[in-house]
């Protein structure tokens, strides 16, 4: 097993109604998480909306993560991601530099690089690390797969240790890699194969339920049937508007029901999140 971790959430980044990152409410739901029975969180993810998030928001979250952590072993996995490298490097450093866990880094979307140009990028991103990296395979998203062999290859690179497969047809065990399920109905495969456990969405809601499946496989297999609702297909989504004006404010509404009397965390101050040049 993964040092990181079973059971991670992709947790969700709660806005206000001007769409701003709601800092009680992202507080409170690491809490209910990590009471729930989640190991640790991905901050700024896919489902955190990364994508939506400016450079300073990302990293002010990624902060607030590290200083609010409900306990001393729960990881916080920091999402890196980017097509472009450079900016994959720099939001790697910067996380590295907050105190994340680990990185979750996704392989470049749009480009579409080749091979050579995917085992280039992460090199780099690996030249900026200094913690483990869990590299994300998904390929209904990104536009370009991981195949199992380049996943071997990219696994000989330092600070590379572990996947998120979120492509169920290649889901199997590499040479050098933790193995995440990346989608709730593959988890019992990921568990019957030997793998770390699976970075959920699904355990938002179902954190018990997530938690009792990687102690007890065995009762797994039908409750991830039941869940194979629970994560939306790529493009079901509508396009978040610019300005956010609701955006997470579900999860805001959540956070406080579910911690009624949590306070406002203590706000980073603004020397603790680094602050970089414009990329040239």
């Amino acid at each position: 097993m993964s040092g990181l971790g079973a059971i991670l959430t992709a947790v969700v980044t709660p806005f206000d109604a001007a769409g701003h990152v709601d800092e009680a409410a992202f507080v409170a739901l690491m809490a209910h998480l990590a009471a729930e029975g989640s190991d640790g969180v991905v901050v700024a993810g896919t489902t955190g909306e990364a994508a939506t998030l400016d450079d300073e928001e990302h990293l002010g979250l990624i902060a607030l993560a590290v200083a609010e952590r409900p306990h001393a072993e729960f990881t916080i996995i920091a999402g890196v991601g980017s097509n472009d490298t450079r900016h994959a490097v720099r939001m790697t450093a910067a996380a590295c530099e907050l105190g994340a866990d680990a990185l979750l880094s996704v392989n470049p979307y749009y480009n579409r690089p080749n091979r050579r140009g995917i085992l280039a990028h992460y090199a780099e991103v690996s030249r900026a690390a200094d913690r483990p990296i869990v590299l994300y395979n998904i390929p209904q998203r990104t536009g370009s797969d991981l195949p199992n062999d380049l996943l071997a290859e990219l696994a000989q690179i330092e600070h590379v240790d572990a996947v998120k497969q979120a492509n169920n047809a290649n889901l199997a065990l590499v040479d050098g890699l933790a193995l995440y399920a990346g989608n709730d109905d593959i988890l019992a495969r990921t568990l019957d194969l030997g793998g770390a456990g699976g970075i959920l969405s699904p355990a938002t809601s179902s954190g018990r339920a997530c938690a009792g499946w990687s102690r007890s496989p065995t009762t797994v297999k039908a409750s991830t049937r039941r869940s194979r609702g629970c994560s939306p297909r790529s493009g079901s989504l509508p396009p978040r508007p610019r300005r956010r004006p609701r955006s997470g404010s579900w999860a805001t509404r959540w956070a406080r029901r579910a911690c009624p009397t949590s306070k406002s965390p203590r706000r980073s101050s603004p020397s603790s999140v680094p602050h970089f040049p414009p990329l040239t």
